[in-house]
């Protein structure tokens, strides 16, 4: 542990990765992988000394910068991969299609947005309008008939 505290390019290197890692296991998205890819040039650029390894302003400074050319460089790129990627893959969603929901604490009324328990996720639910019923009671199941971003279409059982 002291040689990380005593090493600034450790340092950038261990805080990099681990930004990495909390991204990967834990926060989808991207802007801890690419505060990631910040801390990483960092300490890169520490060992190659275009960086003073003693100027901790510079060094923060790095970062931020790398970290901010990265963001507007990858953004709109990975940002387009994965919207390619969900529309070659649309059975992502459709696995939902047909799976059985629980109404939430409030219950469900027709035209209302409520709440729906599904696969042990809160997600926003609206009885569907063809619906033969104006009311579902709490803890009622349902039927996921279709899926609008992240609002749940369903129907009774």
């Amino acid at each position: 542990m002291e040689i990380l505290l005593n090493n600034p390019v450790y340092m950038w290197l261990a805080f990099g990765a681990a930004l990495i890692l909390i991204e990967v296991f834990t926060v989808p998205g991207l802007g801890l992988f690419l505060g990631g890819i910040g801390a990483i040039t960092t300490g890169i650029l520490i060992t190659v000394k275009l960086i003073d390894a003693n100027n901790i302003i510079e060094q923060i400074s790095c970062f931020f910068g790398v970290t901010t050319i990265t963001t507007i460089i990858l953004w709109r790129t990975i940002k387009k991969f994965r919207i390619r990627q969900a529309h070659k893959n649309p059975i992502q969603l459709n696995n939902m299609v047909g799976a059985t929901a629980i109404i939430g604490k409030d219950g469900l009324k027709k035209d209302q947005l409520g709440q729906a328990h599904w696969s042990g996720t809160i997600m926003n639910a609206i009885l569907d309008a063809q619906s033969k019923v104006d009311f579902l009671p709490a803890d009622s199941q349902v039927t996921i008939k279709s899926v609008t971003g992240t609002t749940l279409i369903v129907i009774e059982k």
